[in-house]
C-alpha cells in the first residue's frame, strides 16, 4: 500500500465528479486525486495503483458500487483500501448490506460538501494508522527475525565450544533438539517462547559439564540415577550460572539446572519429583539419557529403549518415555519393526493386538502392551479419549491371518 492516501473518485454522472473533485481538491490540496466513469474502470486503475481510499456509487454501468467493493475486499493486496459508497437510495436494508458486504462508510445523495470533508478526514486517519501499524508490524516481524537469527548464532557458537571438549557431541545435540521438540509438542506444549527455551537447553545440554577433567566428561553423569562422581553435583549450577548470564536464555539455565531431577524424587540438585519436576527439564532428560547411553556405551537403539524402558517411573516421567519410544519407532525409524504399525483410534478392530501401552496425556494407563482387544475396550477408550486423550498413536502388532478374519468377520 502507497504512504501517500490517494483518493478515487467513481461515479458514471460527470457532473457529479466535476463537482467532488472540485471540492476536495480545494479541502485536500497535497492529495493526489482520480476519477473514473464506471466500476470497471475504477477497478482496473485500484488494481493496478492500490489507491488507499476510494468514494464510489452505488449504480453503476459495468460494475456497480457493491460489486466494485466485493472484488476489492476479496483481493489480498487490497484488504485495508477503504471505500466509501455513495447512493440515493434510502433503504436502511440497502445500506445495511453495503456494509455486511465491506464498504466502510456510506454517505446518503445528494452530497452535502461538509459531511464528504468530513468523512475523508475520517478516512485518512484510518489510513494513517493502518500504514501505521503495517510499518510496526514489520518491524516487530524484522526483530523477530534478528532474534532467531542471534539465537541461532549462539547455539551454534555453544555447540562448538562444547564440541571443543567433546568432538562428538554435534550431531547429538542435534538430534537431541529435534527429539525434544516433537515430544513437547506431542504432550500439547504449543508455546513458541517454550519450544525455543527447550531448543537452547538441549544444545547448550552438556555446557555444565565444560569445567570437568578429560577423563569424565565424556562419561555419563548418573549410573542408574545416581552421580558417579561428586564433581557431578556442580553440573547443573554451572550451567545454570552459564545462561543466565544473558536474560533472553535464564529459562533455558533453570530448564538444565533441574536435568538430573529422578521423577522418583532421588536425583540432584533439588530431589524434586514428579510433577514438582519442569515438564522441559523431564522431556529433555529422558531423551538426553537415551543419546547419552547408545552413543558413549555403544548400545543398539532396541537395547537402549530396554534400559530406558525399565527406569520409567523410577527415574522418567512415563508419558515421555512412551513418546520417545514413537519417536524413535517412526520418526528417527532407528527401531524400526516391521512386526508393529502405527494405528489411528478409530482403526482399531477386535483381534488387534496392541504392542506397547496405550497411555493418556495425563499418564493413566488404559491398556497394557500385548492386550489383545475386544469391542467394549474399544469402546471404553473412544470414551475415555474424549475427557482425557492418548498420548500419541496406538502400536499394534502385524496382522496375522487369523486377525484379519476377525477384522473381516
Amino acid at each position: 500500500m502507497k504512504t501517500s492516501a490517494d483518493i478515487l473518485i467513481v461515479d458514471d454522472e460527470q457532473s457529479v465528479l466535476i463537482t467532488l473533485e472540485k471540492f476536495i481538491r480545494r479541502a485536500f490540496p497535497n492529495l493526489k486525486l482520480k476519477a473514473a466513469n464506471d466500476g470497471l474502470q475504477a477497478w482496473n486503475i485500484i488494481k493496478d495503483e492500490q489507491i488507499p481510499i476510494v468514494i464510489s456509487d452505488l449504480r453503476m454501468p459495468k460494475l456497480d458500487g457493491i460489486q466494485l467493493c466485493c472484488k476489492i475486499r476479496a483481493n489480498e493486496n487490497l484488504k485495508k483500501t477503504y471505500f466509501i459508497l455513495l447512493t440515493a437510495i434510502t433503504d436502511p436494508e440497502k445500506k445495511i448490506q453495503a456494509l455486511e458486504l465491506g464498504a466502510d462508510d456510506y454517505l446518503n445523495k445528494p452530497i452535502q460538501i461538509e459531511e464528504i470533508i468530513a468523512r475523508i478526514k475520517t478516512a485518512l486517519k484510518i489510513v494513517n494508522l493502518q500504514e501505521q501499524l503495517s510499518e510496526h508490524n514489520q518491524l516487530m516481524i524484522d526483530l523477530s527475525d534478528n532474534l532467531e537469527s542471534e539465537i541461532m548464532t549462539n547455539l551454534k557458537l555453544a555447540l562448538k565450544f562444547q564440541q571443543f571438549r567433546h568432538p562428538a557431541l554435534g550431531d547429538m545435540i542435534i538430534r537431541i533438539a529435534k527429539a525434544t521438540n516433537w515430544i513437547a509438542q506431542k504432550l500439547g506444549i504449543d508455546s513458541e517462547t517454550d519450544l525455543q527455551n527447550l531448543k537452547v537447553a538441549s544444545f547448550y545440554s552438556h555446557c555444565g559439564k565444560i569445567f570437568l577433567p578429560d577423563e569424565l566428561i565424556i562419561k555419563p553423569v548418573l549410573k542408574d540415577g545416581q552421580a558417579v562422581n561428586n564433581l557431578v553435583y556442580q553440573i547443573p549450577v554451572v550451567a545454570r550460572e552459564i545462561l543466565c548470564c544473558s536474560e533472553r536464555f535464564s529459562e533455558a539455565g533453570n530448564i538444565l539446572y533441574h536435568l538430573y531431577e529422578n521423577f522418583d524424587g532421588s536425583g540432584f540438585p533439588d530431589r524434586l519429583k514428579t510433577w514438582q519436576i519442569p515438564i522441559l527439564s523431564r522431556i529433555l532428560r529422558v531423551v538426553y539419557d537415551y543419546e547419552e547411553i547408545k552413543e558413549l556405551n555403544d548400545q543398539t537403539p532396541r537395547k537402549t529403549l530396554n534400559i530406558i524402558n525399565n527406569a520409567s517411573k523410577r527415574l522418567y516421567d512415563p508419558r515421555i518415555v512412551i513418546l520417545l519410544n514413537q519417536y524413535i519407532k517412526s520418526i528417527a525409524m532407528e527401531d524400526y519393526d516391521p512386526n508393529e504399525r502405527a494405528v489411528k483410534l478409530q482403526e482399531l478392530r477386535e483381534g488387534m493386538i496392541l504392542s506397547q501401552d496405550i497411555i493418556t496425556v495425563n499418564g493413566l494407563l488404559l491398556l497394557p502392551a500385548g492386550a489383545i482387544l475386544k469391542v467394549d475396550a474399544i469402546q471404553k477408550l473412544y470414551a475415555h479419549n474424549i475427557s482425557d486423550p492418548i498420548l500419541g498413536s496406538i502400536y499394534v502388532k502385524k496382522h496375522t491371518k487369523q486377525q484379519n478374519d476377525i477384522e473381516t468377520n
